[in-house]
Parts: C-alpha cells; sequence; structure tokens
C-alpha cells in the first residue's frame, strides 16, 4: 500500500461472506468497522442482525455429508470465533423454510380476509441427522416432570438475545438459575413464559460454580401479554420482520398467494415501504417444526421524529398501556364510592406535627415525607411512608394487576405509567399537602448537642402535610436557613425544620459512609454544588429502607469502612470557577461537591468508569436464602438493606409494608418463603426492564433536543483508535443516557487539520 489514501467499495450478501470460507472472519472484521464508521448500505444495519442471519443461514444449511464435513473444515480454518452456536439444527423440510429460502413451489401460503394463515405443504421428504425445536404435549411435560424431577424443571424463561436465555426454577428454593445457549436450545417460548427445561449432562455437578445448562422442550403456560412487536422490515425480503428487542426472533409474515408484492395489513398495502417505516407485527402461531413464528402486521408507523412519537413507539415495544382490566376498575369504582371508614387501627396521631415532602416538579404520586419536632433537649425526625399495603388487600384485583406490572414507569415528558390507578398512586395514597394520609412512619430520636441517634420506632401513624415542596424550592432553604451547626438548630417554621432535616441527613451520611461522605455519584437530574436537597432525601430513604432491613432480620448496624487517602488531581477552568465563587461566599457543601466527585475530574472519571465496571449490579433475593443475601449492599455501605420506601410505584416494597404490617400489628405472615423467592426474581427482571425503559426515554428525548439545536456537553476523551480512525469520549453529566464511552470519528467533525496524536508529557 501507497500513502494515498484508497476507497474500496464492496457490493455482496453480508451473510454469505461471513457464513463460509477462508476469508470469512476477514470479511467479519471488515463489515464491522465499515459499520462502526457508517459506511454500509442500509445505514440501519446492525451486527446483531447480520448475526442472527449467519446463523440462520448456517441452520439451514442442506447437503450430502461430504458437503457438511467440507464447510467444518472451511469453517475450523477460517474463524475459530463463529457468530454461531449450533450448525443444522432447524428442520430442512419445514415448508414455510421452503418458501422463504428455496422459493419452493411445493408450498402455498395464504391469508384470508379475516387475516387468518393457511399454510398446506404437497410434499416433504424427512431427512435424518438434522435438530429441531423440540415442544412435548402439556400430558408428556406432567409426566416428565412426576418422573424425573431432578432432571426436567418447571421454570420462568428469560430471554437475554436470540439464541441465549435463562430459565429460573420454580420448586427449587433458591431458585436454580439454568443457562440456555443455542437458538433451538431455547425452543418455541418468549421472555415470561413458563417452560419445561431439561437439564443437559455438561451441567456442573451439584456443589459446583458454573451454572447448569439446559434446554427448552416445551412451553408450559404463555405469559399473559399479547404477543405483539415493533419491527423493521427485512432489506432483502418483506416477508422477514426484525424485531426492535433483539431477544426475539425474527417473524415470518406470509404474502398472499396471487399478489406476493403486497404485505396484508388487514387491508391490503404496498410493501414497497421506505426504511424510514417501523410495523407493528402480532406473533399469532408458532406451529411445530416451523423456525419462525407466523405473524401479522396490525399496523405501520412512521420513524419518530419528535419526542411523543418516540415515547409512543417505546411504550409499543414495551407493551405498555395506560388501561387497566375491568375487574381492576370495578374495585376501584366500590373503594372509591365507599364512605366506610377502613378498619381501627392503633395508630400514632402526627397531623400536628410540620411535615413536608420534596419531589420533582409537578409529581402527583409523593410516597415519602418528612417531619421534625423538637423534644427538649432532643429532636425527632419522622420518615414517612404512604400505607400502600394497609389500602390495597392481598389477592385483589388491584394488587393482582399491581404485582403483573410490578413497578411504575416515568418518561421524560408525558405522565408516568403507574403501577396503581391514578385514583390510588395520585390522589388517595399520594401524601398530598392539606391531606389526612395513613402511613408507616420511622421516627428516630437524636440528641442535639451531640446529634447521635438515641433509638428509631416503627409506627403505623397518620399525618397531614403542609407543604410539596420540589428539589429546587427546598435547595433555596436550605441555602438561606442551614447554618451547619448543631447549636444553631431552631424548630419555628418550616423552613427551620427543613434545615434541620438536612443537618441531620449530613451528620447520619458521614457516619454511613466516613471518609467516602462528600462523594456522590453524577445523576442528570442535579449539578454539583446544588444537590443538597437531593441527597437529603436520598439519605432518609437509605435509612429507611436499611432500619426496615435491620428490624425484619434483627441484624446489627454495619461499622463505618476505613477512610481513605490522598492524591492528587486536575480541575477543568470552569470548575475552577466555580470552585472559586463557592470560596467567596463561603459555601463549604457546595466546595466539596465539586472536589469530591471524581466523575468531572478528568483523569479520574475513566479510573471511576472502570471501576463501576468491575462491580456486580445489585439485586433482591431472600434474606439467609444464600451467601450472597448475606453480603449487604456494597456502595451504600449497609450490611442490611431493603425497599420499603416507595410503595406507590413499587410492588416489591408493597410486600414489605405487609411484612411490616404483621410485625406491628402481631398477625401471622401473609408469604411462606417460596412466595418470596418467586417476588424477588420477578421484580429484579421487572425492575431492569423498568431502569431500561427510562435510560432509553431520556436518550430519546436527547435525540430529539439534537435535531432541533446544538447542545453542548461536557466531554472527557478516555482513549484514541489509532491516528485516522476515531477515538472515545465520555460524557460525565449525562450517565442515564450516555452511559458508555461514545465513539467519535474524526471525519464527523470536519476538522480542516489533520489529527495528530501526541503523548503525555510526563516531566523528569
Amino acid at each position: 500500500m501507497t500513502r494515498a489514501q484508497s476507497q474500496v467499495i464492496v457490493v455482496g450478501d453480508a451473510v454469505a461472506l461471513c457464513s463460509y470460507g477462508q476469508c470469512s472472519k476477514v470479511w467479519k472484521r471488515f463489515l464491522q468497522e465499515c459499520i462502526e464508521k457508517g459506511n454500509v448500505t442500509p445505514e440501519t444495519l446492525t451486527l446483531e442482525q447480520i448475526k442472527q442471519a449467519v446463523s440462520d443461514k448456517q441452520s439451514w444449511i442442506r447437503g450430502s455429508t461430504e458437503q457438511q464435513q467440507q464447510l467444518r473444515e472451511e469453517d475450523d480454518d477460517s474463524d475459530t470465533d463463529s457468530w454461531t452456536s449450533e450448525l443444522n439444527n432447524a428442520n430442512p423440510d419445514d415448508p414455510i423454510l421452503q418458501e422463504l429460502l428455496d422459493e419452493s413451489k411445493n408450498v402455498q401460503v395464504t391469508v384470508s380476509e379475516e387475516g387468518l394463515l393457511n399454510v398446506n405443504s404437497e410434499a416433504s421428504a424427512q431427512q435424518n441427522g438434522w435438530l429441531e425445536y423440540v415442544n412435548f404435549s402439556s400430558h408428556t411435560m406432567q409426566e416428565y416432570l412426576r418422573m424425573h424431577p431432578k432432571m426436567y424443571k418447571r421454570c420462568e424463561l428469560v430471554k437475554e438475545g436470540f439464541d441465549r436465555a435463562s430459565a429460573f426454577a420454580f420448586d427449587d428454593s433458591p431458585p436454580l438459575n439454568i443457562q440456555i445457549k443455542g437458538r433451538v436450545h431455547c425452543g418455541m417460548a418468549f421472555t415470561g413464559d413458563e417452560v419445561l427445561v431439561e437439564l443437559l449432562q455438561t451441567c456442573a455437578p451439584e456443589g459446583g460454580t458454573l451454572r447448569p445448562q439446559g434446554r427448552v422442550v416445551g412451553v408450559l403456560t404463555r405469559a399473559e401479554r399479547e404477543r405483539t412487536f415493533i419491527c423493521t422490515m427485512d432489506e432483502f425480503d418483506p416477508r422477514v420482520m426484525i424485531p426492535i428487542d433483539h431477544t426475539v426472533s425474527k417473524i415470518f409474515v406470509p404474502g398472499l398467494k396471487e399478489k406476493p408484492s403486497v404485505v396484508p395489513i388487514r387491508k391490503l398495502i404496498n410493501q414497497e415501504m421506505k426504511r424510514s417505516q417501523l410495523f407493528c407485527v402480532q406473533i399469532i402461531s408458532w406451529r411445530e417444526g416451523f423456525y419462525y413464528p407466523l405473524g401479522i402486521v396490525t399496523d405501520i408507523l412512521p420513524m419518530a421524529l419528535t419526542l411523543e412519537e418516540g415515547l409512543k413507539i417505546l411504550d409499543l415495544e414495551y407493551g405498555l398501556t395506560k388501561k387497566y382490566p375491568s375487574k381492576v376498575t370495578k374495585e376501584l369504582a366500590k373503594i372509591t364510592s365507599s364512605k366506610s371508614n377502613p378498619p381501627k387501627e392503633n395508630r400514632r396521631d402526627c397531623r400536628g406535627y410540620l411535615t413536608f415532602t420534596v419531589d420533582p416538579p409537578g409529581s402527583k404520586d409523593l410516597d415519602d415525607a418528612i417531619s421534625v419536632r423538637d423534644e427538649g433537649s432532643y429532636y425527632e425526625i419522622g420518615i414517612h411512608i404512604a400505607d400502600v399495603a394497609g389500602f390495597v388487600p392481598k389477592d385483589s384485583a388491584l394488587d393482582m394487576e399491581a404485582k403483573k406490572r410490578g413497578i411504575t414507569y416515568y418518561a421524560p415528558g408525558k405522565e408516568p405509567l403507574c403501577m396503581f390507578p391514578a385514583q390510588i398512586s395520585q390522589d388517595l395514597c399520594s401524601l398530598l399537602p392539606q391531606k389526612d394520609r395513613h402511613v408507616i412512619s420511622l421516627f428516630v430520636t437524636v440528641e442535639k448537642t451531640t446529634d447521635r441517634v438515641m433509638k428509631g420506632n416503627f409506627a403505623l401513624s397518620t399525618i397531614h402535610s403542609d407543604r410539596q415542596l420540589s428539589y429546587e424550592e427546598a435547595e433555596s432553604i436550605i441555602k438561606n436557613h442551614d447554618s451547619g451547626e448543631a447549636k444553631a438548630l431552631r424548630f419555628d417554621t418550616l423552613e427551620d425544620c427543613i434545615a434541620v432535616a438536612y443537618h441531620f441527613s449530613r451528620v447520619h451520611r458521614q457516619f454511613r459512609l466516613q471518609e467516602d461522605c462528600y462523594y456522590d455519584r453524577l445523576d442528570e437530574e442535579s449539578t454539583p454544588g446544588n444537590r443538597g436537597s437531593h441527597q437529603m432525601i436520598e439519605e432518609f430513604m437509605i435509612m429507611f429502607n436499611s432500619f426496615v432491613a435491620e428490624f425484619l432480620t434483627n441484624k446489627a448496624l454495619p461499622a463505618g469502612p476505613a477512610p481513605a487517602g490522598w492524591g492528587e488531581f486536575s480541575l477543568l477552568t470552569p470548575l475552577w470557577e466555580h470552585l472559586q465563587s463557592a470560596v467567596d461566599t463561603h459555601d463549604v457543601h457546595k466546595m466539596l461537591d465539586l472536589i469530591a466527585t471524581d466523575d468531572i475530574h478528568p483523569k479520574l472519571a475513566p479510573i471511576v468508569l472502570e471501576f463501576r465496571r468491575l462491580l456486580s449490579r445489585s439485586y433482591f433475593s431472600r434474606s439467609n436464602s444464600t451467601a450472597q443475601s448475606k453480603a449487604g449492599h456494597y456502595s451504600l455501605h449497609v450490611d442490611s438493606y431493603t425497599w420499603a420506601s416507595s410503595p406507590i410505584r413499587r410492588y416489591l416494597d408493597v410486600v414489605v409494608q405487609r411484612h411490616l404490617h404483621s410485625v406491628l400489628c402481631k398477625k401471622p405472615v401473609l408469604y411462606s418463603l417460596e412466595d418470596m423467592e418467586f417476588l424477588c426474581h420477578d421484580f429484579n427482571r421487572k425492575n431492569l426492564r423498568a431502569v431500561t425503559y427510562e435510560k432509553r426515554a431520556h436518550s430519546l428525548q436527547m435525540a430529539t433536543r439534537l435535531r432541533c439545536q446544538v447542545l453542548q456537553k461536557i466531554a472527557f476523551v478516555v482513549s484514541v483508535e489509532g491516528i485516522d480512525r476515531f477515538f472515545k469520549a465520555l460524557f460525565p453529566m449525562n450517565k442515564e443516557t450516555l452511559p458508555d464511552p461514545q465513539a467519535i470519528n474524526y471525519r464527523a467533525l470536519q476538522l480542516q487539520i489533520k489529527v495528530r496524536v501526541y503523548p503525555e508529557f510526563t516531566p523528569p
């Protein structure tokens, strides 16, 4: 090669290039580089699509034993990291595959006016040695469960990709986590289905550290959700729809026999669709022996250009709806129309205490409030959580729907999709100002002179909130009324009580985190130096949750960690100016926040990123069920922790509240050990799904803003990939929308001069 730049244009079938031959590995790397640089057509093509297509193609290969052997030899010589994990695993005589791949005339696929499918095969020749999906009958599965309980497990399936999944056994305690590898082993099932899993002989022995391996051999019960997915049309075959959700298999939408150039969408619509359109595809059957499920297009959606359009598509993809079943609305109508009082309980009357809530502007689902009371040489902090468990009976229609939803979904610029109907989540149970509300309270008695916690007690109580504050309003009150000294505490006004609450939250945070108390991870809702109100509420919720966990498990509070050492680092010029301003105004808390937030310092941010990658994600498990369940919460520095502070928007919090009711009122516990195992597993999946939804919603918001105007963002270069390729930048202030370093091509910057990379200068 000379120094002159060369332009290479390749025209061909990406799937074929990556499937066979001694050069397939070279083509994979070439295509990967082209996709990263945005130099492929269509521009929407991704490596995941090619990977799935390669897996499909290699699964459908036919031929003699000699041809198959030749293919295996070529693959062994050319590509040791093949993209397919299973070969020859589809039925070659599947009539749909004949129509789809070989354009066979032996199959007729038609769609009636009602949208019903009719697939007829005139002939099929059975060949030996080919694998296909295993799909036992219901009777057979029940017999296997009865006769071989150690080999066959009743599980819930969670798809992690189109060719991999995890299965959680219902009847084992703790639930056995079985790994499913290979598309055929995943069977004809979707996430949430109750399936029968056969443990394979390759699984690890009992007590081993490796996860057991298995395969799905049948679906016991389909999950209660409509099988509708948002898809794009395959570039090469308009009858194949590719779901946006990469854990879902491609869907085959048969065309009309007489009109192969149209796609049936309840009415005939020409299939020459632009790439700017999405398709809503409903799966109507997955017949035995078929490699793809059969579906029908029910709607066409334009590509989103606004935030509202994008969120609509996102809601459809996640199957979210504002509507509730009729039995829920009927039960709700009875509750709201009834004038009967709830059951009488021994509740502490706290309606005379100065009480406030702090939430984002416009919030309606208020599930926590804070009160402050002077008691002479002591003062009392009250942390009050809406008593949803006392309002919604277990196993009622409202409870079952909340259990099914699991969590409330939030997105910018729109009303939340609530776990409970709005009459409950935003009215009857919400801690609105000037309303009497039943709560579960934690009362903490604190010594004024030392700020030492003397005792903490739980109680059922009734409060009357005086004021609903936004975080910005609370921040302003804190800056104007907090003196930072315990001797100057006052309790005369609501503003005084807010300052007292903030003072105690900082004292407790320092006790909990020791020298780490000055660091707080960045989020997109607040900026360094103006996060006092956020940290105050966060600390009270952590305190409430850890006290609940300690109360229900009888564990002692953890000891603080050892203090950290000192180090030197660089500051950005704008950050230095903010720091000087904080010094001039004697704002000590702002100075500490600006200095101790590692994420906003160029040399420390990459280290923090790599450290977080080493940490495992927090998850819920039943207390004392496994060794991991006793590990505590590392980043919060507590040995006992649960979630009990947001029962309006998280179902697991309602469950924990029912445990509190049982202990406080000395009543029987409503949940068995097996119930708790399943609830923890179920909530882990639903919570992760909601977190992913919120991140994607915020990403949509940023994307729509960038369409209208240029946005200035702080970014640090963390790596350089070659002199003429691209570099990766980290956006520390946008951890939700841009959590990972982003690759930026030099060409996209439209630079007038050639980029040069200089090694970092190290003084002698």
